[in-house]
């Protein structure tokens, strides 16, 4: 079940909450260091929720197991529509944390975390996540409160320092750097087909949409967040998730080992800058969601990892390569990225598809099949140039009768008639002029009558072509009868929509639109 973000947009309704229960209590600790894993985390309440005076809907947590030298994170994020959401997000949290800091301690009691098998990982997040979905159920019973209010999401990890397993439902993730310098996003985000829209942890069968993995290469880092920040430095699924380096860069390398400065000091300064960054007005202004970050490295392993190369200037370009793209698509309506088919290479080259030669000497399986289509097209075609020739000349016996017809018929070589002056030898008596063999000897213009007949019926086309045209623009521009409206749930902006353009696209920035009068989108 897919449930929309957006205030009154969601696809199942939630009860308006009358009653005020507050809001959850911060996490114990925002940063810590232990041994060589550094963390730090925050939720920071977004600009559009303080204008609808809505609570941070944010919740993120972290704890160590220190006999093991684990750290177990979570981040959830509130359902916008959802009234109580901002208590689901912290009761998942909460509960997936202390299901698993539980159930690995009794794991550990027996062996290492590195002889646990990784099935049992998986199984250990897999129960976290379905007792914290019950957990959501049984607040919404002891509140007498529908369960849609309490939707959010989860996103949860364990790691060792160089081991990852993770857990995940929704529209959060988990960017990794790893050890032999690559970086990427291991989390799927899962978005509804429409705009802003998500699947919560309480909706939908977990064999479908719950994920849980672990990955496969050593990991130096990683940084969670929530989909306000993860859709600002991480483009979408249809860009392959490309990731704007710089912002993780940031996150980590701001916790790598300092000389003279202890690892409390140095993580601490790492979430303040963090912080400072986050709260920074270019920045709220792009961002106005709720904000969730949390950090982790290995200082040691980072450290010594290869660091991974990256160019804002590559990076620019192919921005800039995008939205042309998205101009074509908006305006050609040709689809970003269409692919054309290769055209075929004949000659001696092989043709690597079809497995075989394309030179006829060197076919001999398809040779005397080639030769017959060939004959047949080329017999083909000769019986469609005779067609063509035959109405060319009909229509060039049309042309001669009405030159006749308009010259009065044919002139006698010796005596025009009518003006009473010898045509013999091409040349007039009267005048001791050489008369012009393709000239009308009534009107002495010869074909520059036709000429000007041509250039009348081209101008009256041409005119007609005009008036045309304008009515159509005419007609493609008046609103339909009954008007309709559109809008882009991203940038807000509303468009009337019209027979010459159906907006389903924003033209500011390429979001697919939404109509204003019914619940469907496009």
């Amino acid at each position: 079940m897919k449930f929309d973000r957006s205030e009154g947009l969601q696809e199942e309704s939630t009860a308006e909450v009358k009653e005020d229960f507050g809001t959850p209590p911060p996490p114990e600790k925002h940063y810590e260091a232990l041994a060589d894993i550094s963390v730090y985390g925050m939720s920071l309440r977004g600009s559009s929720h303080v204008e609808r005076c809505q609570p941070c809907q944010d919740y993120s947590d972290f704890r160590f197991i220190p006999e093991a030298g684990l750290l177990i994170s979570a981040i959830s994020d509130g359902v916008g529509s959802c009234a109580l959401s901002h208590w689901g997000s912290y009761t998942v949290v909460t509960t997936v944390l202390n299901v698993l800091e539980t159930e690995l301690k009794a794991e550990l009691q027996t062996k290492k975390f590195t002889e646990i098998e990784g099935k049992t990982i998986g199984a250990i997040l897999r129960k976290a996540f379905l007792q914290s979905k019950d957990a959501v159920e049984d607040l919404a019973d002891h509140l007498t409160q529908p369960l849609p209010n309490f939707y959010s999401t989860l996103t949860a990890a364990i790691y060792d320092g160089s081991v990852l397993y993770y857990g995940h439902v929704g529209d959060d993730g988990i960017v990794v750097q790893l050890e032999n310098g690559s970086y990427q996003l291991v989390t799927t985000r899962h978005k509804g087909e429409e705009a802003n829209s998500v699947n919560p942890l309480q909706a939908g069968a977990p064999d479908q949409l719950w994920q849980f993995g672990r990955v496969s290469e050593p990991v130096v880092g990683f940084l969670m967040s929530t989909d306000g920040v993860l859709d600002q430095y991480v483009a979408n699924k249809q860009r392959n998730n490309r990731i704007f380096y710089p912002f993780l860069e940031n996150a980590l390398y701001s916790m790598a080992g300092q000389e003279g400065k202890s690892g409390d000091k140095i993580v601490r300064e790492a979430f303040e800058g963090m912080r400072f960054m986050l709260d920074q007005p270019e920045y709220r202004s792009k961002v106005t969601d709720d904000i969730t970050v949390l950090a982790a490295v290995n200082t040691k392993r980072l450290q010594s990892a290869i660091h991974p190369v990256f160019s804002v200037e590559d990076w620019k370009a192919e921005e800039e390569e995008y939205r042309r793209e998205i101009q074509k698509k908006l305006y050609t309506g040709e689809p970003v990225g269409q692919s054309r088919p290769a055209k075929p290479q004949t000659g001696k080259k092989t043709d690597q598809r079809a497995g075989r030669h394309t030179d006829p000497w060197q076919d001999q399986r398809t040779r005397g099949q080639t030769d017959q289509r060939t004959r047949g097209q080329t017999d083909q075609r000769q019986g469609q140039t005779d067609q063509r020739q035959g109405q060319t000349d009909q229509r060039q016996g049309q042309t001669d009768q009405r030159q006749r017809q308009r010259t009065g018929g044919q002139t006698d070589q010796r005596q025009d008639q009518r003006t009473g002056r010898q045509t013999d030898q091409g040349r007039d008596q009267r005048t001791g002029r050489h008369a012009d063999p393709g000239r009308d000897q009534r009107t002495g213009r010869g074909e520059r009558r036709n000429d000007k007949d041509q250039d009348g019926i081209v101008e009256v086309i041409c005119v007609s072509a005009r008036k045309t045209l304008g009515n159509l623009v005419e007609f493609l521009r008046d609103p339909m009868e009954e008007p309709k409206m559109c809008y882009c749930p991203k940038c807000g902006r509303s468009y009337e929509i019209t027979r010459g353009n159906s907006y389903r696209f924003c033209p500011h920035c390429g979001s697919k639109t939404r109509p204003l009068d019914g619940d469907q989108f496009w």
